[in-house]
């Protein structure tokens, strides 16, 4: 179980997961939820089970005692995701803190085999986390894989941003900014 759950996090969370044929998957979009009490995991995790629930997902999660055992290595206070299929098939969102932002999950959302239904459950979770967690910011995604360090991050109105001194350890030529303003 634990295994199941370890693995797939952390290539998604990274932005890669390996399939078929060296295919390397890709993420629509990414977020940080601050999540500060156990109170706030617990009722985010209520929220993943039941937003999984309703499109017919499941949510596997590590157990406490998971968390204090995988703490030894990297302290972690959250780890969960959210699966299409009896036999985890597919995975639709991942969400875990890590030691650089311990309280800061970070909730990322594959493209999936059907981006129509995977767009459509994260629109429908994202509504009620940011309903819950207003806070919650954007995360970017480069090339649709990479989400960069916290260290790297500034904070841009409700998303973050990769820091243009930080550019060129992630072979980007510039960091994202903001859109355009629109024209009048």
């Amino acid at each position: 179980m634990m295994f199941r759950i370890i693995f797939p996090l952390v290539f998604a969370l990274a932005g890669v997961t390996s399939c078929k044929e060296g295919y390397v998957g890709k993420n629509s979009a990414a977020y940080e939820v601050s999540l500060e009490s156990q109170d706030d995991r617990k009722r985010f995790l209520l929220i993943m089970q039941e937003q999984a629930d309703e499109f017919g997902f499941h949510v596997d999660h590590a157990t406490d005692e998971e968390l204090v055992r995988l703490s030894e290595v990297a302290p972690q206070t959250f780890r969960a995701s959210v699966w299409k299929g009896a036999n985890d098939d597919e995975n639709i969102a991942s969400a875990m803190d890590l030691p650089s932002n311990l309280g800061r999950v970070w909730l990322s959302f594959p493209v999936g085999k059907d981006p129509d239904l995977s767009e459509r459950f994260k629109a429908s979770l994202m509504q009620r986390v940011r309903a819950t967690w207003p806070e919650t910011k954007e995360l970017p995604l480069l090339n649709g894989e990479t989400i960069p360090l916290p260290d790297d991050l500034i904070v841009d109105g409700d998303r973050y941003v990769l820091d243009p001194s930080a550019a060129h350890r992630y072979n980007v030529p510039t960091a994202p900014s903001a859109p355009p303003a629109p024209s009048s």
